[in-house]
């Protein structure tokens, strides 16, 4: 950044003047006022670069931030989802011996009924 100060209208002009890494000559007042409203306009477009710069990163760091927790959540889903299948395989394997349960209690309650009835037919045959 430049300073310069009313002390430098009263120099003997050309002058050199150093801006950050540049060398620049001038030959009127109105170019180093010139010069001066550029380096301010310079530094606050510079102020604002770097700003924008910052906001940037922060935005990458969130977006980041933001693509971890997804995987993290389609991780936890496709893991809630194994565990329904798991729950959905139970569930058929359970359903499928209680129903051959339930087919075996009628055939042997039908043979009881059917062996208890052929006995007391014989004793009351008899």
């Amino acid at each position: 950044m430049i300073v310069l100060s009313a002390t430098s209208y009263a120099q003997n002009y050309p002058k050199k003047v150093i801006l950050n890494n540049d060398t620049v000559w001038v030959f009127t007042p109105e170019q180093t006022l010139r010069l001066v409203e550029i380096t301010l306009e310079r530094n606050a477009f510079q102020e604002l670069n770097d700003s924008l710069k910052l906001d940037l990163s922060r935005c990458e760091f969130t977006s980041g931030k933001k693509s971890e927790e997804i995987n993290l959540l389609n991780q936890k889903n496709t893991i809630f989802i194994d565990f329904m299948d798991a729950q959905r395989r139970d569930t058929q394997r359970i359903s499928k011996e209680l129903n051959k349960n339930r087919r075996n209690f009628k055939i042997y309650r039908n043979l009881t009924l059917v062996f208890s009835g052929a006995v007391l037919t014989v004793f009351l045959l008899r």
